[in-house]
């Protein structure tokens, strides 16, 4: 999620992997690309055949979300880790 961030905010030009399930592979890039048309710089997002290219409006949502999203992550996995770390505490105590 944080590559693809850097890419929503023109930090690096693309980003690009391959997604594994049960041994299908799907390739998933974020990329810059200048629209011919309007003259502007569009996101273009490739997700195996899939393809769809966001405006500027648009971008500014995704990365309003990826933040979202990122923040909400990062909560949760410091509460699981504040509760495992007081189990751990709890259970030395024990044992």
């Amino acid at each position: 999620m944080v590559e693809i961030l850097q890419v929503i905010k023109h930090k690096v030009k693309s980003w690009k992997r391959f997604h594994n399930f049960k041994g299908n592979k799907t390739q998933i890039s974020f990329d810059w690309k200048n629209d011919q048309d309007s003259q502007e710089d569009l996101l273009w997002i490739f997700i195996g055949n899939y393809t769809k290219k966001l405006n500027s409006s648009q971008t500014i949502i995704l990365k309003m979300l990826m933040k979202h999203l990122l923040k909400k992550k990062i909560k949760h996995v410091t509460m699981f880790y504040n509760w495992v770390s007081t189990l751990w505490c709890v259970l030395s105590d024990v044992y």
